[in-house]
């Protein structure tokens, strides 16, 4: 483009942005990336689609942590079930 144009490097990020890579890349941090696609978002993927669950009924904190300890105690006894069953 035209004109003058003058960048700017945030020195702070790219020495955090470092780190988060070295730590990721690191063998700790290789095998619990590998274990969080297996625990957590496939979860979350199950409850979404399997239940319908796309959005809270109940507002207020404490309505809404009842809620998501009801929905989490319903896939957990579900899950419970299916592997008792088979």
């Amino acid at each position: 483009g035209k004109g003058n144009r003058t960048l700017y490097v945030n020195w702070a990020w790219e020495h955090k942005k470092a780190e988060a890579r070295d730590l990721l890349l690191s063998d700790k941090g290789k095998k619990l990336r590998g274990l969080r696609c297996a625990e957590v978002e496939n979860v979350f993927g199950q409850i979404k689609w399997n239940y319908s669950f796309n959005r809270f009924h109940l507002r207020g904190l404490k309505k809404v942590s009842l809620e998501w300890g009801l929905v989490c105690l319903a896939h957990n006894l579900r899950h419970l079930n299916s592997l008792s069953c088979g």
